[in-house]
């Protein structure tokens, strides 16, 4: 889901949080099941998701309060990951982690930019010790064009 709700927060605009985690949603499991692949039925191809939610974005209107509850979903989200990943000390995931921490900052909605840079510079000072996520904070935020969070 946080993939999609970066693209509905872009606004169709490029070059957003939402270009960094389109390969991580097509990379979502919308493969048909073993069981199914078995089956000698006719079907249709299946379609890019990412195309089916950019062809559809310009029908969508947010409003703030949607806008709000989806990045607040998406912070809880990045936290929850980086608590995952940090807690098991699975190094390789860090910049994962640290992208979804980029991508709130990124994806947030007028108003609320200072709020989740202040969020993200906590999340940073949370974890002073894990110097390579923090090193992974930096290249995230770089990425997306983003001022590093001090």
């Amino acid at each position: 889901m946080f993939p999609l709700l970066a693209l509905l927060l872009s606004d169709g605009t490029p070059g957003k949080a939402s270009d960094a985690l389109v390969p991580e949603l097509e990379a979502i499991h919308w493969r048909p099941s073993p069981t199914k692949t078995l089956s000698r039925k006719p079907k249709l191809s299946r379609g890019s998701i990412t195309r089916l939610i950019q062809d559809l974005r310009p029908s969508i209107t947010l409003t703030d309060a949607d806008r709000d509850a989806a990045i607040n979903a998406m912070r809880v989200t990045a936290e929850k990951r980086v608590e995952g990943i940090l807690g098991n000390s699975r190094r390789r995931h860090y910049g994962h982690a640290a992208l979804l921490v980029a991508s709130c900052v990124a994806s947030a909605p007028a108003g609320r930019e200072r709020e989740l840079a202040k969020w993200a510079a906590d999340v940073r000072q949370q974890y002073w010790r894990r110097h390579a996520f923090r090193e992974e904070l930096t290249r995230a935020f770089a990425s997306l064009g983003l001022a590093p969070v001090s």
